[in-house]
């Protein structure tokens, strides 16, 4: 976890904290506001699937659902849902995981993202901070869907900096991994996230050695956390429903707060171009859903949490 502060545009991360389990995950969610953190988990479900499962279609309440559900039914009911669509539509996206070209919330294996959302979103709805957009409360803890690989391809793009195995850490990867950092504390960051990063350097050493990208996954989150404060205005200057507002009028026209959204500059020009994509949930190609691509896409995690931040403003 990241843990930065936000003065105007400059974002100075203070420490990278280990979160290695959801105990301690639902610790860091209790923690007393005012803060703002960027979580790289998937919030939601496909509107489509949980209409599909006779859900209801709130997000509170079919989270709440699948909070009483054991992993291995909640795993099967998806399995069955997937084995009765057709080719092409047995892993639908959200229309935010279309245009962040991520992979679907129903991946079970390989990026077990179906894993994490089982884990996660309980604990958020849990928790009572105010998720946005699936679950605003008065809460002056704010918690939004981030996702670092949409900050990673600014600059590398489909170019793995990560990798869970031995054989895949590779000096390549460290490269990468390097460029990346001297990228965010350029001002290439100020061009994409109208931000300044003061990246102390045993936090940047620590990015750098750390083969799994964790630490610099939590980076990515910081910023897009950061981005998000910035562009509601002076954040530590507004009531809590003030926040909640300006942070709203980041999202697009027609957007389904039930299945969550991911907070970035890009999706925000995305939706804009493509507003067409807002009322499909669709699969991507085969061939890319199913492409091993360390580095891009949602972390792998069953008992482990990673890839956050929290944003003292």
């Amino acid at each position: 976890m990241a843990v930065g502060q936000l003065e105007g545009r400059r974002l100075t991360i203070l420490s990278l904290e280990d979160c290695s389990d959801w105990a301690a995950f639902e610790t860091y969610l209790r923690l007393p506001g005012p803060w703002l953190a960027a979580l790289d988990l998937p919030f939601g479900l496909p509107a489509a699937v949980v209409k599909a499962l006779g859900w209801p279609a709130s997000w509170a309440d079919y989270v709440s659902l699948v909070a009483r559900l054991e992993l291995p039914s909640f795993l099967a009911l998806l399995q069955r849902y997937s084995a009765g669509q057709p080719p092409g539509q047995k892993l639908p996206r959200r229309p935010t995981d279309v245009l962040a070209q991520a992979r679907s919330p129903l991946m079970r294996q390989r990026v077990p993202l179906a894993r994490m959302f089982w884990q996660g979103a309980p604990r958020l709805l849990t928790s009572g901070a105010c998720i946005l957009p699936c679950h605003p409360t008065e809460a002056e803890r704010v918690i939004l869907e981030g996702y670092p690989a949409l900050v990673a391809r600014r600059w590398l793009g489909r170019q793995p900096y990560k990798g869970e195995g031995r054989e895949q850490n590779t000096a390549a990867h460290r490269q990468a991994r390097l460029r990346l950092l001297m990228s965010l504390t350029s001002p290439e960051l100020t061009q994409s996230y109208d931000l300044t990063l003061v990246l102390p350097a045993a936090c940047q050493s620590a990015c750098l050695d750390d083969a799994r990208g964790d630490r610099l996954d939590a980076l990515l989150c910081a910023i897009q956390a950061a981005w998000a404060a910035q562009a509601s205005g002076d954040v530590s200057a507004l009531a809590p429903q003030q926040l909640r507002d300006r942070l709203w009028a980041l999202l697009p026209v027609g957007c389904n707060p039930d299945e969550g959204w991911i907070f970035d500059p890009a999706l925000v020009a995305s939706a804009h171009a493509s507003g067409s994509l807002l009322s499909q949930s669709s699969d991507r190609p085969a061939s890319q859903q199913h492409t091993d691509n360390p580095g891009q896409g949602h972390n792998d995690a069953d008992d482990r949490c990673q890839g956050r931040d929290l944003m003292q403003p």
